[in-house]
């Protein structure tokens, strides 16, 4: 899927975004997913192999049905061999009621690498049912220069901030080029 909107996604779903097959896979560049707004298991829900690049998972809620039936996450992965990756990407203002992944199977790989992820509510930070889950999150802005809280990182992306000046304006720069370990600054690879 390429060069895609899908927007406003409402009701009962699985995901904004559901694919079902664990034998299948989807790659997804420049896609945004914004504005659904349901009770769902997640935003994307993933059973087999699925890339998201360069694309937008912004402003999304998951919410609880009136019989209590409760959505999971922002990212769902399920099934084994199951992997997901997300490259390049903004995961911002998404609300999920339980995690911000969950993961219920083994031999799952969660890569979250050069991406924006901020300003995302939930009440637990990563919902694995099994511990052969390999996540990889790191060289990722979590909105702000200091080590997430919530899940285990080796680094993360620093933005600096500068600016000019003239009578009537003032032009601010930021640069998201350089990772840090908390102790040493390094130059990315990749851009977020």
């Amino acid at each position: 899927i390429n060069n895609t909107q899908y927007t406003a996604a409402t009701g009962y779903m699985y995901g904004a975004v559901y694919v079902d097959k664990k034998s299948g896979s989807l790659l997804m560049d420049n896609v945004t997913i914004s504005n659904s707004n349901g009770v769902a298991s997640s935003v994307l829900y993933v059973k087999g192999k699925v890339t998201v690049k360069n694309s937008r998972i912004v402003d999304n809620v998951v919410t609880v049905s009136a019989t209590g039936y409760q959505g999971e996450s922002v990212l769902a992965v399920h099934k084994d061999n199951g992997d997901l990756t997300i490259e390049q990407s903004v995961i911002a203002n998404n609300t999920a009621p339980k995690n911000f992944i969950y993961a219920t199977a083994s031999n799952l790989a969660v890569v979250l690498n050069y991406n924006a992820i901020y300003d995302n509510s939930f009440n637990e930070s990563m919902g694995f049912k099994n511990s052969n889950v390999a996540l990889n999150a790191n060289y990722n802005w979590w909105g702000s220069n200091d080590k997430p809280a919530y899940v285990t990182v080796d680094n993360w992306v620093v933005m600096n901030a500068s600016y000019t000046q003239n009578a009537n304006d003032i032009v601010v720069f930021a640069d998201f080029t350089k990772f840090t370990t908390g102790s040493a600054n390094s130059t990315l690879e990749k851009q977020s």
